[in-house]
């Protein structure tokens, strides 16, 4: 997941996971116990953080024993669920190959996502056949390697966009050929156009 600022991210009990950012921030965490609050997702989605719910995330987290009675604590607790609105957006996922051909082309593409080479042309650097690294990329990954690339692209736009660059900057600096065509890939992929992805509060739909 590639999670802007104004959106949280649940991730389920038990669901191992690591953190890796990507620019400036402050992060805060809330651990909810399984058997507290209403049923959430088993899966992981992102939370819409409204400015009411980042102030209550801050009070729980930043001053834990500022209440004024259990039955105070337990309201903020409530509300905090109250405020929870999931979003509909879907993950841009990008499944990393162990292969050493493959990692030496997914590690130069991340690099400059905007390398329009094909896998003919990448060939040499991989010492591998186009044929060889074709089948790689859907074993080890599961998807194409066009796939993989279109991917990797909206992954790296998305923290552009989230690091206040246009959408125009980030579409070319990323390698689409214009806004429009990487605000409709963003949109096939992720359900939502970059704005409403991006939007401050809670997004409209």
């Amino acid at each position: 997941w590639v999670v802007p600022p104004q959106r949280a991210l649940w991730v389920p009990h038990d669901v191992v996971h690591s953190f890796s950012p990507m620019t400036g921030l402050s992060l805060r965490n809330i651990l909810i116990q399984p058997d507290i609050g209403p049923p959430m997702p088993d899966h992981c989605c992102l939370v819409n953080v409204s400015p009411l719910l980042r102030e209550l995330i801050l009070k729980v987290v930043e001053t834990p024993m500022a209440y004024r009675s259990e039955g105070h604590r337990k309201r903020v607790a409530d509300l905090i669920f109250d405020e929870m609105e999931l979003c509909s957006a879907m993950p841009v996922s990008l499944p990393m190959p162990t292969d050493i051909r493959l990692l030496r082309i997914c590690d130069a593409l991340k690099e400059n996502p905007a390398d329009a080479r094909t896998l003919s042309d990448w060939a040499g650097t991989a010492y591998a056949s186009s044929r060889t690294l074709t089948r790689l990329f859907l074993k080890e990954t599961g998807l194409s390697f066009a796939h993989w690339r279109r991917q990797l692209r909206l992954r790296s736009a998305m923290v552009l966009l989230g690091a206040n660059h246009s959408v125009t900057a980030a579409a070319l600096e990323v390698g689409y050929d214009s806004p429009s065509a990487f605000i409709e890939a963003f949109r096939r992929s992720v359900g939502q156009t970059p704005g409403q992805y991006f939007a401050h509060g809670r997004p409209a739909g």
